[in-house]
């Protein structure tokens, strides 16, 4: 009778700790509902994956950490009670380092107990029939197969962010035409290169320019496009300014017609919006040289040619960036 008992509550059991596990989606919907938080994720990404029970916390950060542990995704806040569900390359690198080593291991048992076998045969009785040793391998020598379903989707993850499309809000704020195509070429690495144009006079006002500033950024995550980056950056502009009061007293009163020469460095941080979308804040500091025409607004045409030399701010951006 007891055994019987044993049995059946065995039995409900392990039906409770069935019913208990839930699809880690439906976990993600059910702490966004909870929070009022938006969560982004790519539901072919986590298809399959089973968590024990949506975790009961105070914030929402909380639970995504409870929720995420024991899986290869992390998570990135992209705005106030926005959430970007991604996959974490260093729980990846240790989950791939355990079963490496657990295959490892595996092997060495079942070498092991083939050489035992081997040895028991050489050391038998001489005239003895020896039947073959069917014995199964010991427990802990058990072959187990390893279902790796995100392995192809990282790698796909990888190829979809390997460019990015961008454009400066702040340059077409003033009219300005701009585009930037940025490429990846390793881990740390990515190349921009960035130009942008305006030709158009407005009551007398001229921002005329042609401008091209190749940067390489260096990522300080270990992928790229990820959060923060540092760069470097080597610059030309052809350009005939004036007419502008907001610029100064000496672009209100004159039109400077030249060339630009500039290097220096960068700074940005990424606001990851969604899947492919992206705000990219950027500020740069560098040396410039320049050579210029310079004639009076009013139309007296007194020329004046000079150069100058200095250090100044020279990169102010704000990027709406496509991923692809």
């Amino acid at each position: 009778m007891k055994k019987q008992l044993y049995v059946v509550l065995i039995v409900l059991l392990s039906g409770m700790n069935v019913a208990a596990a839930i699809s880690l989606s439906d976990a993600l919907i059910e702490v966004a509902r909870k929070h009022g938080a938006t969560i982004s994720y790519s539901p072919s990404l986590i298809a399959g994956i089973e968590v024990a029970a949506v975790p009961v916390c105070h914030t929402v950060e909380a639970d995504l950490r409870d929720l995420l542990t024991g899986t290869d995704f992390t998570y990135s806040k992209a705005a106030e009670n926005c959430f970007f569900l991604q996959i974490d390359k260093h729980k990846v690198a240790l989950r791939k380092k355990r079963e490496a080593e657990e295959a490892e291991r595996l092997a060495r048992a079942r070498i092991e107990a083939h050489c035992r076998r081997e040895e028991a045969r050489k050391c038998a009785i001489p005239g003895k029939l020896l039947m073959p040793d069917k014995s199964p391998l010991p427990q802990y020598a058990v072959e187990v197969d390893i279902v790796l379903p995100i392995v192809e989707d990282d790698l796909h993850n990888e190829r979809q962010k390997r460019f990015q499309l961008k454009t400066n809000l702040l340059l077409l704020a003033t009219s300005s035409a701009n585009l930037a195509f940025e490429v990846a070429v390793s881990r740390h690495f990515s190349i921009e290169l960035p130009v942008s144009a305006n030709f158009w006079t407005v009551g007398g006002a001229r921002l005329h320019h042609l401008a091209l500033f190749p940067t390489l950024k260096y990522w300080l995550a270990c992928e790229p496009f990820g959060s923060d980056y540092i760069g470097a950056y080597l610059g030309f502009a052809n350009y005939d300014i004036g007419n502008i009061s907001l610029l100064g007293k000496n672009f209100e009163e004159y039109y400077y017609d030249g060339k630009l020469f500039s290097a220096g460095i960068v700074y940005g941080h990424r606001f990851q919006l969604s899947t492919n979308f992206a705000l990219e804040a950027e500020i740069g500091m560098g040396y410039v040289f320049t050579h210029y025409h310079r004639t009076p607004v009013t139309g007296d045409y007194i020329l004046v040619v000079g150069n100058k030399n200095k250090f100044s701010l020279t990169r102010l951006s704000l990027n709406m960036c496509y991923t692809f």
